[in-house]
């Protein structure tokens, strides 16, 4: 793969050209999963985006695989088993849901379900 944008090196713009081609080959090129050693604690997060006009009460739990435990849930869950929290996100707002788990011994693919509901519903 080639870029040639035919603009010099001294242009105002050259810098911010290099750095949409650096993000447009790291977009393209696949992606490696990382390893993880079993019994290590990951962080991951819950991220609520709400496009709305109004603020937005969102209700979300979590359920792990065979294998996957919690940690600890950050944030002020309302439960820990299963995580659960409920937040107001703000119009236009993203909030981020932090908890971590701790990595199972068996080799695989795992995924964590959600399930979110929206002012009740």
């Amino acid at each position: 793969m080639a870029f040639d944008p035919g603009v010099s090196a001294q242009d105002p713009a050259s810098a911010s050209l290099r750095g949409l081609f650096a993000r447009a080959v790291a977009y393209a090129a696949p992606r490696q999963p990382r390893s993880v050693a079993p019994g290590t604690v990951q962080p991951l997060a819950v991220s609520l985006h709400n496009p709305a006009s109004t603020g937005q009460e969102v209700e979300v739990t979590l359920t792990f695989p065979f294998g996957v435990t919690l940690a600890s849930a950050d944030d002020n869950p309302l439960s820990q088993d299963p995580p659960t929290w409920r937040v107001t996100v703000a119009a236009g707002a993203t909030k981020l849901l932090r908890f971590q788990v701790v990595a199972p011994d068996a080799v695989g693919t795992f995924v964590i379900a959600s399930a979110v509901k929206v002012n009740g519903v």
